[in-house]
C-alpha cells in the first residue's frame, strides 16, 4: 500500500514497537518509525504527518495475532492515513523463503 506517503508509522497493541521490531523493516522502500513519531494534522483532512520532516504518512496498527500454524497467522489489522482515509480488518500471513508475506487481508471496516 502506498496512498502517496512518504514515511510509514508503526503501532502494536496501541504502543510504539521497540527498536529491535523496527530493524526487522529495514528493506522496505520508506522510512518506517514509531507512531509517537507522527502526528495528526488540524483541519479538515486530517493528514497523518511526520512531526519533524512534515512528510505525509501512513500509520498501521496490529492487535491481536491468531496462530493458524508455525508458518500461518492472522493479525486484526489497519492503517490510517487522515481523516477521511483508513480501514481495518484481518491481514492473513504466511511464511514465504525467511519472511512473513501479506497473502490477503479481509476488510471490516473502510473509510
Amino acid at each position: 500500500m502506498d496512498l502517496n506517503a512518504k514515511v510509514y508509522f508503526i503501532q502494536i497493541n496501541g504502543k510504539d514497537p521497540s527498536f529491535a521490531f523496527l530493524l526487522r523493516l529495514q528493506d522496505i522502500r520508506r522510512p518506517v518509525k514509531e507512531k509517537s513519531q507522527s502526528r495528526q494534522q488540524k483541519n479538515v483532512l486530517g493528514w497523518v504527518i511526520d512531526k519533524k520532516t512534515k512528510q505525509i504518512g501512513v500509520i498501521f496498527d496490529s492487535e491481536s495475532i491468531h496462530w493458524i500454524s508455525q508458518g500461518k497467522a492472522d493479525v486484526e489489522g489497519g492503517y490510517f492515513y487522515g481523516g477521511l482515509c483508513g480501514a481495518s480488518g484481518t491481514y492473513h500471513l504466511e511464511i514465504k523463503g525467511s519472511h512473513w508475506v501479506v497473502t490477503g487481508y479481509d476488510v471490516s471496516f473502510v473509510s
